[in-house]
């Protein structure tokens, strides 16, 4: 049986392929295995929670280190904005652990325009941080008039962390096409390949073929946090 089959099979009991005018759209229903739908719920808890801490650790106001010191420490999660979907809602708890005080906005069934319009928000109220992580494409195809639009709204002074998607659908690799050009074209921007990251490594998704178990979550943070390293330190910026 071929990926896209076994997915589609998937799909039965964690998602419904309904097709729309921007493209197909993910969504959850109440059939979804119940792990997923636990590990769902708990990420956006933990996003809720991050979002109204008003003074924690990772908030409080520290010395600047130096260049040195800088590159050679982790960058902390006051630092990065995260912007996705419900997979990235799914990975929630492993990215806090990750990076503490990171901001997550992540929505199931979110599309790149949905999300375009949150970062526009974000940076509109002063919210938006040093660096932004943008985990989209798993509900339509992200075309390069939108990675466009993302980057004209967060500028050239950010860093920007794009995670390609694993997704058995048509769109994707146009998808990741785009996203991948955006890496090669925008000196702030670095790809998370997720695509090539969990391929091979299947048996860490839910039935659906498209969201991480806690394991593969584990992975998905891992991915994250060696990008941000790679667009903090290897392109010799700071964040």
């Amino acid at each position: 049986m071929s990926r896209t089959q076994t997915a589609i099979r998937g799909l039965t009991l964690g998602a419904i392929v309904v097709a729309c005018a921007a493209g197909c759209s993910l969504i959850s229903p109440s059939a979804a295995p119940n792990g997923l739908q636990r590990q769902i719920s708990q990420g956006a808890k933990v996003d809720a929670e991050g979002r109204s801490a008003k003074a924690s650790t990772a908030s409080r106001v520290r010395a600047k280190p130096s260049t040195a010191e800088r590159t050679a420490a982790e960058v902390p999660g006051k630092d990065i904005t995260a912007v996705g979907d419900s997979v990235m809602l799914a990975v929630s708890l492993p990215l806090q652990q990750a990076f503490p005080g990171i901001h997550i906005d992540a929505v199931v069934s979110r599309f790149m325009s949905a999300g375009l319009s949150e970062v526009q928000q974000l940076a509109a109220s002063g919210g938006l941080r040093p660096v932004v992580i943008v985990g989209l494409g798993t509900n339509g195809g992200v075309t390069a008039q939108q990675v466009h639009q993302l980057m004209a709204i967060v500028g050239s002074k950010r860093k920007v962390v794009l995670v390609n998607t694993f997704v058995p659908l048509p769109y994707e690799q146009d998808t990741n096409s785009v996203l991948a050009a955006a890496a090669r074209t925008y000196p702030n921007v670095v790809l998370a390949n997720w695509n090539q990251t969990i391929s091979h490594r299947t048996s860490l998704l839910w039935p659906d073929g498209i969201h991480p178990q806690p394991s593969g979550a584990k992975v998905y943070a891992a991915m994250i946090k060696t990008a941000v390293a790679v667009i903090c330190h290897e392109h010799g910026a700071t964040c």
